[in-house]
């Protein structure tokens, strides 16, 4: 939606007539810069007053830093190698070029940190430097006078040094952070003072920002990660909002590069952290993470790759689709030889084609990697962890009031996301779009985006005391069921308004809890009463309740909605509840003090955790237990995976996760997490529902159709918001976000006046060959299609016909259809058939 109308075109006879010939994304030029000794340790890149690359780097064999200006956006010709330290050198810190385009480099000689500014732009003479102070870990940036300032650990704390001149002559430096060193990188915020992050081992990743130019007054450092992050260096980017970015490594059951974003300027309130890729080996100390912003704003990472993408080692990047990197991450190996990029930096070029710098290890040269193209991605690149539309594990980290989300697939962590105090309840909407975490002792609940990892608000279960426990959604998800035990009651939520409509008194204590799959009934475990009670969300009142044993925890209804299966924690059994009689009719001896409870799709499988350290498996036709699987300690919630496979367990005093192969019986995988992971109730995400329906539309007076799936658009479009559209009564399915197909790019063009466009393809090479086209305004990623393979559809889609006008309205435009009569009266009209461009999507009902 822009100046008030709306068009929408797809295609790629139009896109080739504006962009010419296009093709698929090349593999990036890597290039080695130079081979000369062991060179290209802790290498370091910016871009010159001329556009083109210039490296600062280590030659280790005779410990001198040298500089290498490149003569091409490629590095490819021209490039000047000049040695600026001749020997001694402890660790470079880092390159920047002001606006005289004399590069200011930092470093550590003989135990002091000192500032080199080059006398011309390739550092070939007239060079000097200044002695900063002892102390290690610089790191540097240019202010917006033009000015560097530098940070660096110094004896027991942080100095901070304002150059006053751009040689660094004269300055002011500020001590701050007393006992608090560690690895250090620093940036400019949007007010053009210091904003500096820091990581300290057995503390976790820190961002302080300062309140003037020379951070006089001290810094209040705020961590926002401590959950098993590694020594290595931060990278700290301030994007155009002025709300920082820290990118890292961290480890746990194994190593990953995580992102954390504040949500303020000052990271007051916290950040969202979200792990983009995981490693499967030894995470070296010296490994490197660096960050830029593409030309979009948004992060482009890099980093050295995993098994996943390189064998043993490489350079790989990655390109990401929001500031929190939660969503549309993708990322691309750009070099594959083993041990290549150990170190690793990256910077964007004038043209928005990011330029990396990297080690290659094995051979001991530094290379030069240009990317073709924006984002660097070639035509494959692997999603990012946790956003291919996988179930997703929820795990209530009770202590760190913390959510840990795990992919279930690769069982990796992909994000920490900070909720209320005392996280335990897991909630889903039945589509998997949006999870809901009670939080025990804020006496709230926390609403999150599923997709973005994002908590959207937070809703209190009534007066003070409520203590919130067990948690459910209804079917149509319009109500939220939350177990008071504070209160002995239920809390209905009006999930939109965000109110508690009704509190419906239930036994004492009331903990687990439980709705069927109809959405009739609710069911509660009550602790102290011993007892179920059962809620008609017909009428939100008591039905009734009955004793079960003593100190019910856990419960779950089978699949039908007929039983309930209540865990008594001092009773060591199960109760079988017939609920629509309302009555005990049976009882399952199964562990000591168990607690969770799960049950299989099929009906025919519980698991249920136990004080034993174990997870007894019931067969529920025999009511009988046939086994016990032992885990970690205190197991906790248990959950099964959409398709029964897996079973994860949350041990709450193991701080860990342990991953059941249910047809073995056997713990395949134990992942660690925050602090007291509990996670009551079914805490693994449905299957997403991928597909959504685009709704047509015409305008009579452009003469153009256009398609959206965004119910505000429909609104809008609907209501007469955009005056002169109507709907054609046409609507076909496309995928949804998330669902692992391609993307389909949008843009925008008042280039056709008086008419506007919109223009979307799913082809990642078309999407970046507009991006460089000025008339064209990249907007967002508007849906997903599938393409064909090998000329069709695959089975379970249908054709998507396009159909281009061919200009006879003025302006460009498309029309997409699954009708094959619609396709022949377009063609009749005057539209051209791009047969060979048809797209593949879910049918609907009757097609």
């Amino acid at each position: 939606m822009r100046d008030g109308t709306w068009s929408w075109v797809v295609g790629l006879t139009f896109a080739a007539s504006l962009l010419g010939a296009g093709g698929a994304v090349a593999v990036p030029t890597t290039l080695p810069i130079d081979q000369i000794g062991d060179v290209g340790q802790q290498n370091a890149i910016a871009i010159g007053g001329d556009g083109f690359p210039v490296v600062s780097y280590l030659r280790t064999d005779n410990g001198s830093l040298k500089v290498t200006k490149c003569g091409s956006a490629d590095c490819s010709m021209g490039n000047q190698t000049t040695t600026v330290v001749p020997s001694g050198m402890a660790s470079n810190g880092g390159i920047a070029v002001p606006a005289d385009g004399r590069p200011v480099l930092t470093y550590v000689l003989s135990g002091a940190v000192r500032l080199l500014r080059c006398g011309n732009s390739a550092c070939s003479s007239g060079n000097g430097s200044v002695s900063l102070g002892a102390g290690d870990s610089p790191a540097l940036a240019i202010r917006p006078d033009g000015l560097p300032i530098v940070v660096s650990n110094e004896d027991g704390g942080i100095r901070v040094t304002r150059c006053l001149d751009a040689s660094c002559s004269t300055s002011q430096q500020t001590s701050i952070a007393q006992a608090q060193t560690g690895s250090l990188d620093v940036a400019v915020g949007a007010d053009g003072y210091p904003v500096i992050a820091n990581i300290i081992g057995g503390v976790g990743v820190r961002v302080g920002k300062c309140g003037n130019a020379d951070c006089t007054g001290g810094v209040s450092f705020q961590t926002l990660d401590d959950f098993g992050v590694s020594n290595g260096k931060p990278a700290l980017q301030v994007p155009s909002d002025g709300v920082p970015i820290v990118a890292y490594l961290a480890g746990g059951s194994d190593y990953d590069v995580r992102v954390a974003r504040c949500r303020d300027a000052g990271c007051l309130a916290g950040a969202s952290i979200n792990a983009i890729v995981r490693y499967y080996d030894y995470l070296n100390p010296h490994r490197k993470v660096s960050m830029a912003f593409a030309s979009d704003g948004l992060p482009i990472i890099a980093f050295q790759s995993t098994a996943e993408l390189g064998g043993s080692g490489g350079v790989a990047v990655a390109k990401c689709g929001s500031f929190t990197c939660a969503s549309h991450t993708v990322y691309t190996a750009i070099d594959t030889k083993p041990q290549t990029g150990l170190f690793t930096d990256i910077a964007v070029d004038p043209a928005g084609h990011p330029v990396v710098s990297y080690y290659d290890y094995a051979n001991h040269d530094l290379f030069v990697a240009r990317c073709d193209n924006e984002t660097c991605q070639g035509s494959s690149p692997t999603r990012a962890l946790g956003q291919s539309g996988e179930p997703l594990a929820f795990i209530t980290a009770f202590e760190n009031s913390q959510v840990a989300v795990i992919d279930t697939v690769s069982r990796a962590l992909v994000s920490l996301i900070d909720v209320g105090n005392g996280p335990e309840g897991v909630a889903f909407s039945r589509d998997g779009q949006k999870a809901y975490v009670t939080n025990v002792s804020s006496g709230n609940v926390s609403y999150i985006d599923v997709a973005t990892r994002e908590v959207e608000r937070t809703v209190a279960t009534g007066a003070l005391g409520t203590v919130p426990r067990g948690i459910a959604v209804s079917p149509d998800h319009s109500r939220l069921y939350v177990a008071n035990s504070g209160t002995n009651a239920v809390a209905v939520i009006d999930r939109v308004a965000g109110t508690v409509i009704s509190a419906v008194p239930v036994g004492n204590g009331p903990f687990g809890l439980a709705i069927t799959p109809d959405g009739a009934t609710v069911v509660t475990a009550n602790t102290t009463g011993n007892s179920a009670s059962f809620i008609s969300t017909a009428t939100n009142t008591l039905l009734g309740t009955v004793p079960v044993g003593t100190q019910p925890y856990g419960i779950a209804t089978s699949p039908d909605g007929l039983l309930a299966y209540v865990a008594n924690f001092a009773s060591n059994s199960v109760s079988v509840i017939d609920v629509t009689a309302r009555t005990v009719i049976d009882t399952i001896p199964v562990g000591p003090g168990p607690f969770g409870i799960a049950v299989s799709s099929d009906g025919t499988r519980l698991y249920v955790s136990d004080n034993q350290n174990r997870v007894s498996v019931v067969d529920t036709v025999t009511r009988q237990s046939i086994g016990s699987i032992p885990v970690g300690s205190h197991p906790q919630g248990v959950a099964l995976t959409p398709d029964d496979k897996y079973l994860f367990v949350a041990n709450q005093f193991s701080d860990s996760v342990d991953v059941i192969d249910t047809a073995t019986s056997l713990v395949v995988f134990t992942r660690a997490v925050p602090s007291d992971p509990v996670s009551l109730g079914a805490f693994i995400s449905p299957p997403l529902v991928r597909a959504r329906q685009a709704v047509e539309f015409y305008h009579a007076f452009f003469g153009h159709y256009f398609v959206t799936i965004q119910e505000d658009e429909i609104e809008a479009l609907d209501t007469g918001v955009f005056v002169g559209w109507a709907r054609t009564g046409q609507t076909f399915n496309v995928f949804d976000l998330g669902s692992g197909h391609a993307d389909v790019c949008r843009f925008f063009t008042t280039a056709f006046a008086p008419k506007s466009s919109h223009f979307y393809t799913p082809l990642a090479f078309e999407c970046d060959l507009v991006k460089q086209n000025p008339d064209w305004i990249y907007e967002k990623i508007a849906f997903q299609l599938r393409l064909p393979v090998a000329g069709a559809c695959p089975s379970g889609t249908i054709p998507l016909y396009r159909l281009y006008n061919d200009g006879l309205t003025g302006a460009p435009n498309h029309r997409y259809t699954t009708s094959t009569a619609i396709r022949t009266q377009m063609i009749a009209q005057g539209y051209l058939p791009e047969d060979d461009n048809t797209a593949c999507v879910p049918p609907q009902a009757g097609e």
